[in-house]
């Protein structure tokens, strides 16, 4: 797996120049999780980012009522991130994130990835636009999720 290739291609690397996105391809770990196997725990206090390199996850919520059953919030594949929310704002997950098959990750661990922006303030300003949009549109669809729910 090429990671520069990988950050490329992907929404979190839209707008770098070759060289910026080797120096987020240098704080890059690979990472590979089997089917069903929690990636982000809802409640931890980690803010890695992680971009989806091949396969399926999916962010699911826990729900604290008498009903049992768990919530997708929506199933991610290829080129996807999360993981975002906590890396801006350093607060706990607000869910869940599981494989739902063999998956291939690239986790952005958050003090080398903070470091790196932080040194670099055009790559800085860039990454965190990008991560602005993907916060959008995630805030969007679920608000167009709620509104179809609320619709009669």
């Amino acid at each position: 797996m090429d990671s520069i290739e990988i950050i490329q291609e992907s929404d979190l690397g839209r707008d770098l120049t070759q060289e910026e996105v080797a120096k987020l391809a240098a704080v890059a770990v690979e990472k590979e999780c089997s089917d069903g196997e929690l990636i982000i725990k809802e409640g931890d206090t980690t803010r890695d980012v992680f971009l989806i390199v091949d396969g399926w996850v999916s962010v699911e919520i826990q729900q604290y009522s008498s009903e049992l059953s768990v919530p997708k919030l929506q199933l991610l594949k290829n080129r996807g991130i999360v993981g975002e929310f906590s890396f801006v704002d350093g607060s706990r997950r607000s869910s869940n994130v599981k494989a739902k098959d063999k998956v291939w990750l690239l986790m952005l661990p958050y003090e080398e990835m903070e470091n790196v922006l932080k040194s670099e303030p055009r790559m800085g300003y860039i990454v965190m636009r990008n991560i602005a949009v993907q916060l959008c549109s995630r805030i969007r669809n679920a608000n167009t999720e709620l509104s179809n729910q609320l619709i009669w």
